[in-house]
């Protein structure tokens, strides 16, 4: 976990200095006042915290998912359908961004908000543009990070009983049953 922050703050950085420094040299061609960046960017610690709140149990789901799905495959090449149809899940509410921005609380926003592999980033979107209630922002972590919990333990009994088998795919009804017999 450590070693994913640790690559996560490597790559906030490679992205940050450069930017920073480009902008630096190109500031005075861009016509910005030294009042404009003076100011600052206010930022609203409510929806940075539902944010943020919204981006750990969505990292946690999705850990917990393909940590269960990696259990259950015997090799690399069976992983990359059920991976490939996860990260497209995840990549959807992007596709409907425009919809879910211009109308947040409408009839597909609410469909993918409160279903799990779509929520964390419809919910992110919401949240950014102030049209997530308070009551839907406690039931979509409610769900996140249930399923991230639900996703997790299955994945770790998964691997407790697959791991003996690592040349076939494991079959999930036996495993489930023999951990609930034992």
């Amino acid at each position: 976990m450590i070693a994913l922050v640790a690559i996560g703050l490597l790559q906030t950085a490679v992205f940050t200095v450069p930017s920073m420094l480009v902008f630096s040299f190109l500031r005075p061609n861009l016509g910005l006042s030294e009042a404009d960046l003076a100011a600052g960017v206010p930022i609203d610690p409510v929806p940075a915290a539902v944010g943020f709140l919204l981006f750990l149990g969505g990292f946690a789901m999705f850990t917990g998912l393909l940590v269960a799905i990696g259990a259950i495959m015997p090799n690399v090449r069976e992983v990359g359908a059920a991976f490939g149809g996860v990260v497209m899940s995840m990549f959807i509410p992007f596709n409907a961004g425009p919809m879910i921005v211009t109308d947040p609380h409408g009839v597909a926003a609410q469909v993918f908000t409160f279903f799990p592999l779509t929520a964390p980033i419809t919910a992110l979107i919401r949240n950014a543009v102030g049209g997530l209630f308070w009551w839907e922002t406690a039931i979509v972590l409610v769900v996140l990070f249930g399923f991230g919990a639900l996703f997790l333990n299955l994945g770790v009994r998964l691997f407790r009983t697959g791991s003996i088998s690592y040349d076939a795919r494991l079959n999930l009804r036996k495993a489930l049953a023999r951990r609930s017999t034992a």
